[in-house]
């Protein structure tokens, strides 16, 4: 976790352009995560950091903090975090922005169950399935469309939006000579 939050720090100083990238206040504020970060060591980070933590917690039944006080108070910080407004906000985009895009490429994009041999050759499969995802997102921001096939349907002049019925296409195709 050390490694990765200074690797996001980076990044987002790379972005960052003019003045910004030379802020000294400008890194990572809050750090958003799922059950499985959530660990006494990683919290610990979380308070040495200026770090506000919203991980979510396992159940792990009833805690005995017995010579661990660093630990108590930042896993109750934590708690207390993620039952608040901002917490619940955060987990839900982390979820909505995340895990759904991630879910609908293994199950619909089939990358669950590669059917190839070999490590690299699973990589490769995920990076085009990965790709592929970025571009549909790029075309949606772009174009108002999330296919190819979309694009192809609205350069041919079809309504946008609503479905096309088979008497609107001969309606439409019938003074042009094609029926």
């Amino acid at each position: 976790m050390p490694q990765t939050l200074k690797e996001a720090q980076d990044n987002l100083k790379s972005i960052r352009e003019g003045a910004a990238a030379q802020d000294p206040d400008s890194h990572v504020q809050e750090l958003v995560g799922d059950k499985g970060y959530h660990s006494n060591g990683t919290l610990k980070l979380c308070e040495a950091e200026p770090l506000r933590s919203y991980l979510s917690e396992p159940a792990r039944g009833r805690r005995r903090w017995k010579g661990d006080a660093v630990a108590k108070k930042a896993v109750y910080g934590n708690r207390r975090r993620i039952r608040g407004k901002r917490g619940k906000q955060l987990l839900r985009s982390r979820g909505e922005l995340l895990e759904r895009p991630f879910c609908h490429r293994l199950d619909i994009g089939g990358t669950r169950r590669a059917h190839v041999r070999g490590q690299s050759n699973v990589q490769k499969r995920e990076y085009v399935a990965a790709s592929a995802e970025n571009l549909g997102l790029l075309m949606r921001q772009k174009h108002g469309v999330g296919t190819p096939r979309s694009l192809q349907d609205r350069a041919h002049g079809l309504p946008r939006g609503k479905p096309e019925q088979p008497w609107q296409r001969y309606a439409a195709n019938k003074g042009r000579g094609r029926h």
